[in-house]
This record gives structure tokens, sequence and C-alpha cells, in this order.
């Protein structure tokens, strides 16, 4: 599947790493995906509501099947969160610009799973 069928077919999304810094891609991406309709969870130990809708430590924590996982954090943070989408099932994952080396990379071609190196904010015109 291509990276703009995903988040055109997908409708729960988790986004890991957002933060209530409006200039900050973790707080550009969650607001995008509300706009277009998407059904987003926020990601982050550091915050426990942002704008009004309640933030989740991590994975774990929320009730909602998640189809995406947008990951807004860096590569260090990111093996964590992977381990998580593994043990919940969710099978994609979007990367952001940043958020990967080749060495992440690396790790994830060595699992079941789907991943997608793109900017949310350029696929869906935000």
């Amino acid at each position: 599947m291509e990276a703009k069928q995903l988040l055109d077919n997908s409708l729960t999304f988790a986004v890991i790493g957002v933060t209530e810094n409006k200039e900050k891609y973790g707080y550009k991406i969650y607001q995008c995906l509300k706009r277009h309709y998407k059904q987003v969870y926020g990601i982050s130990p550091m915050y426990k509501e942002i704008d009004g809708d309640k933030i989740y430590p991590n994975l774990k924590s929320l009730s909602q099947k998640i189809e995406v996982a947008v990951f807004v954090v860096s590569p260090k943070y990111g093996y964590d969160y992977v381990q998580e989408c593994i043990d919940l099932g969710i099978k994609h994952l979007w990367l952001q610009p940043g958020t990967y080396d080749d060495k992440f990379l690396q790790y994830l071609d060595t699992l079941n799973i789907h991943y997608y190196l793109d900017c949310v904010l350029r696929q869906l015109n935000c």
C-alpha cells in the first residue's frame, strides 16, 4: 500500500511524540490528522492533556485499536514504541523525517511490520 493510500484508508492514528508546542511537528501532525476527520490519539509521557484532548503516556494505555502509529520522536526512543506496536498488533508505522536513522531502519527490516518514510503534513496538504 502506498503512503497516501494508507492515510486515506485508515481511520485510527496514534501520534507518538505529540507536544503542546504549536511550532513543533508533533503538534502540527496531530492537528492535521484531526482536521482530516481521523480518530487521533496523542502519545507522550510528558502531557496529560493538550487543547482539551486526553494524552496517553504510551500505546498500551489506549483501549482503541490503532491502525497507524505516527512517530515524531528520536530514533533512540523509537525502539520501545516499536515493541509496543508489535505487542498491540499495530502493523503500520509512519516515520516522519528525522525519526529514523540507518540502524533503526535495519532493525525495522528484521520485523514483520510495514513502515512508511514520509511527511504526513505534505501528504495531506496541511
